[in-house]
């Protein structure tokens, strides 16, 4: 069984990644001068968080009733 704190230690890293993955290309696409290579791995990342976030989410789902 998944503790309270644990799901809820998830879903902050979730979604602190997935800002910082957003925060990260907006940067990069700022200033327009980002290699498609550099865009690609930003956009992986950005993926990557949001694939972290519906774990997480998928983790408060699971947690008990009145939890």
């Amino acid at each position: 069984m998944t503790s309270l704190d644990s799901v809820e230690d998830l879903v902050a890293a979730a979604e602190q990644a997935y800002d910082d993955a957003a925060a990260a290309l907006a940067a990069a696409e700022a200033d327009g001068l980002i290699s498609q290579i550099e865009h690609d791995d930003l956009l992986q990342g950005r993926a990557d968080a949001q694939q972290a976030k519906a774990d997480a989410q998928s983790e408060v789902t699971a947690l008990p009733a009145g939890t």
